[in-house]
């Protein structure tokens, strides 16, 4: 979402007046319905190195994650993801109707709604699928209430919802989610970012986002993965090795800002060694897999540009990054994935419409 915080937001208004008191409203009440979308979340560079203190650089995910916003003739939010297999409402006692009831409290409907969500998000696998529902829901019952947030304040809401589902989130998955293109966290000791970054605002020191346009394949191994887990080794091989660990760290760093710098330069080559090269480093550091080194392995043998774990490791997924225009290159990872067992998707990450719509009905 490029340019000013509330371009590319269109809102339609139809109205029908509703004459019965239904819901405990006085009569000729409007209901809204709305629709509000949002993106997924890669890492490209930096997972693991960033909760140190290090580079990282995220691609939004487009077209991920779509809330359509209903009246009911109920008094509650309930939510359908029938991807995720989950349905909840705001009476819920769990983490996911905590989650509704922040959003209503934030945006106070009067009306029920059913809240409908289609995605194609796999849910905990590294893509940042539940910062993508709080800000599909944020969007879409603010849209209700007609209220156009900036992107700033969107952000703040969401990563504030981001902590009923992880505790103290790192702030890039809702990040990303909302500003979308390629968003770079640089890391401490770093005055300013490569050229073609621009500085995401007030209240975001040391985040900057760039429109880049990539070809990416997104393969799901369908490995369960423990995060907290994978988090917790990463900082015990810290403590027992400093400064080998040290060196790794910085050498990350390195490797995020020279991806940052090709990712905005038209050098998809670039940026494709230095996810190789990433990879390589997070296989130090013992959290890859496997099925993720072998699937980075046929990707590279397809003609990928190149390829890597994405997110936490030890599972999730893997994204491979290919030329542009060549569709041939495209088909044989897919195939070589596929043959695998792994579940993909092809990717384009350049600029959409990741607006709102409102109705009355």
């Amino acid at each position: 979402m490029a340019g000013p915080d509330l371009e590319n937001m269109a809102v339609t208004r139809l109205v029908t007046e509703k004459t019965s008191g239904s819901c405990g409203q006085p009569s000729k009440q409007a209901l809204v319905h709305a629709r509000a979308d949002a993106n997924g979340k890669l890492i490209l560079l930096g997972e693991h190195s960033v909760v140190y203190g290090m580079t990282a650089l995220a691609v939004g995910l487009p077209d991920a994650l779509r809330v359509k916003a209903v009246p009911s003739d109920s008094i509650r939010l309930e939510l359908s993801v029938p991807g995720w297999d989950l349905y909840s409402s705001d009476e819920d006692n769990d983490i996911v109707g905590e989650l509704l009831r922040f959003v209503r409290d934030k945006f106070p409907v009067q009306c029920g709604y059913r809240l409908l969500v289609e995605t194609w998000l796999p849910c905990r696998a590294g893509l940042g699928s539940s910062a993508a529902l709080c800000v599909g829901l944020l969007k879409a019952l603010s849209s209700v209430l007609g209220k156009e947030l900036p992107k700033v304040e969107l952000n703040d809401l969401a990563k504030e919802a981001e902590r009923i589902f992880h505790g103290i989130p790192s702030g890039i998955d809702n990040t990303t989610s909302v500003f979308g293109g390629a968003c770079l966290f640089l890391g401490k000791g770093h005055v300013s970012p490569p050229a073609g970054f621009d500085s995401l605002g007030a209240g975001l020191s040391g985040a900057y986002t760039a429109p880049v346009d990539l070809r990416l394949v997104i393969g799901n191994t369908g490995i369960p993965r423990n995060t907290k887990k994978v988090v917790e080794d990463v900082r015990r091989m810290q403590s027992m090795k400093p400064a080998w660990f040290k060196s790794i760290l910085e050498e990350m760093d390195h490797i995020a800002l020279e991806g940052a710098r090709a990712s905005v330069a038209a050098d998809p080559a670039g940026l494709g060694k230095a996810m190789k090269k990433n990879h390589g480093l997070l296989r130090e550091i013992g959290v890859s897999h496997p099925m993720m080194d072998l699937m980075v392995d046929r990707a590279m043998r397809a003609g990928a540009l190149g390829a890597k774990l994405t997110g936490a490791g030890r599972g999730g997924c893997v994204v491979a990054l290919v030329p542009g225009g060549d569709t041939v290159v495209q088909a044989r990872v897919l195939k070589y994935w596929n043959d695998l067992g792994a579940g993909c998707r092809t990717i384009d990450t350049g600029p959409v419409n990741m607006g709102m719509e409102r109705g009355r009905s």
